[in-house]
C-alpha cells in the first residue's frame, strides 16, 4: 500500500507543468530577505544541498547572491524539467535516501508539508547528522493541527496531495530532540506558513 507521501509524488510527477504554471516564477519579498537572513554570514563556498527543488526557482536566486546549490527533488518529472533545461539537478528522496555529509545548509521550502510527522521527524534527525557543526537547516511549513488530503479542486495541480500542519511548539520541540540548539520560528507574511531556521 502506497503511502500518502508516495501518493503525492506521484501526483507531482503527473502534474509537474501544471504545478509551475500555477506557482510564482518569481520568489515574494518576504522570502527573499528570509534566505538574506538564512545565508547572513554564510561564505560563499558553502555546501548548500536543496530538497524538493522543484522548479528550481528558489535555488536560482541564492544563486544569484553568489552561492552555489545542489538541487534535489524526488519526483523524477522536477528532476527531467531541470535537466532539460541545462540545469544540474539529482533525484533524491530524503525519507527512504541517506544526506551526504559535511553539509553547511540543507534548505527545505514547502516540503516537509508533504511528510507524515513520522518521516519529517526521521528527516530532521538525518539532516542533524549531515550538517557541519554549525550548519543550518532551513525549511518553512504550513502552521495548524492534524493533516488534510486535497482532491481534484487543489487549485495547484488538480490531484490529490497530502499536507501534515505544525504548531510552532510543536517544530520547535521536535527540532531540539532532533538535536538542534538553536531554533528560530517565525510567522511568514504568506498566511499560514512558518519560516524555521535551526543551527546544529
Amino acid at each position: 500500500m502506497r503511502t500518502p507521501n508516495e501518493r503525492t509524488l506521484d501526483t507531482y510527477n503527473a502534474r509537474a507543468q501544471q504545478y509551475i504554471l500555477h506557482t510564482p516564477s518569481e520568489l515574494s519579498p518576504g522570502l527573499k530577505a528570509w534566505y538574506r537572513d538564512v545565508l547572513t554570514g554564510v561564505p560563499k563556498a558553502a555546501a548548500i544541498f536543496e530538497i524538493g527543488s522543484g522548479s528550481g526557482r528558489d535555488a536560482l536566486f541564492i544563486e544569484s547572491l553568489g552561492y552555489t546549490v545542489t538541487r534535489t527533488d524526488a519526483a523524477d518529472t522536477f528532476v527531467k524539467i531541470l535537466s532539460d533545461a541545462g540545469v544540474e539537478a539529482t533525484k533524491f528522496n530524503a525519507i527512504t535516501e541517506p544526506f551526504p555529509s559535511g553539509l553547511d545548509i540543507v534548505i527545505a521550502n514547502a516540503v516537509l508539508v508533504h511528510f507524515s510527522r513520522e518521516e519529517a521527524l526521521g528527516v530532521m534527525r538525518k539532516v542533524y547528522s549531515a550538517l557541519v557543526s554549525g550548519g543550518k537547516f532551513a525549511l518553512t511549513l504550513m502552521e495548524g493541527d492534524g493533516e488534510h488530503v486535497s482532491d481534484e479542486t487543489d487549485a495547484k495541480v488538480g490531484a490529490p496531495r497530502y499536507f501534515c500542519f505544525w504548531g510552532k511548539d510543536d517544530i520547535e520541540g521536535a527540532l531540539r530532540d532532533a538535536g538542534f540548539r538553536s531554533v528560530v520560528v517565525e510567522r511568514a507574511k504568506r498566511d499560514t506558513w512558518l519560516n524555521v531556521v535551526v543551527i546544529k
